[in-house]
């Protein structure tokens, strides 16, 4: 009888070990000789480390994950060089494989991926909004500099183009959100940047959703934001 649950248990460990992972994310830092690489995602608002890899004389690493549908992940370096300026890029993974290229000296913005639709419309999203935000410092520094000359007048325009530009920061969004409803990044754009705007736009974004869409993780939260409670 022991020798019976000994071999039922080392047959549950190959079977364990022999479990297939339906995801395959692997990347190259190029310039890196000493880190570790974290995979991160946040649950209840907590920023939760999936795995990492620590990395000694290679710039390479693989993550094995199993997701259901495509889901939002942070990719954390700490460069191990004493500094306290770490990088973290924001991915969308997706079931299936997925390569990363990025360079150690400019981690975000060197950053090329294959195999994630999503992600390549969240770097074409983010890249638009880099635009806004550039424009939107601009005019915080002239109205700064009408404020400190006592010109009203100066003050009240620039206020007045902050609104303008914010107004078509928040369209922009809605309208990404709509011609790409049919991946996950409309209903995840919807929750995680617009979230505050005027509630017939969410609803407009959520009818628009195909039902697969309408049931992954972030339709879900916009249906959710769409009848608050």
């Amino acid at each position: 009888m022991k020798t019976k649950l000994i071999l039922f248990s080392v047959i549950c460990m190959l079977l364990s070990c022999a479990k297939k992972h339906n995801t395959t994310f692997s990347g190259t830092i190029k310039g890196l000789s000493k880190g570790t690489v974290y995979l991160q995602q946040i649950k209840d608002t907590n920023l939760i480390t999936i795995d990492s890899i620590a990395l000694n004389g290679s710039n390479k690493f693989n993550f094995n994950l199993d997701l259901n549908e495509p889901d939002v992940f942070m990719l954390y370096l700490d460069k191990k060089d004493g500094t306290i300026f770490n990088d973290r890029l924001k991915i969308f993974l997706q079931p299936g494989e997925i390569k990363l290229t990025t360079k150690l000296e400019d981690f975000n913005n060197s950053a090329k991926m294959t195999g994630s639709p999503n992600q390549l419309k969240l770097e074409e999203y983010n890249a638009m909004i880099q635009k806004f935000n550039i424009d939107d410092f601009k005019l915080a520094q002239l109205n700064n500099f009408a404020q400190k000359s006592g010109r009203q007048d100066y003050v009240d325009a620039t206020i007045k183009d902050l609104d303008k530009l914010i107004k078509r920061k928040y369209l922009y969004s809605v309208n990404f959100a709509l011609n790409n409803k049919n991946l996950e990044i409309a209903p995840y754009i919807a929750v995680s940047e617009i979230n505050d705007i005027n509630i017939k736009y969410l609803d407009t974004i959520y009818k628009s959703l195909p039902e697969q869409i309408k049931t992954s993780k972030y339709g879900i939260q916009l249906e959710a934001l769409r009848h608050p409670k």
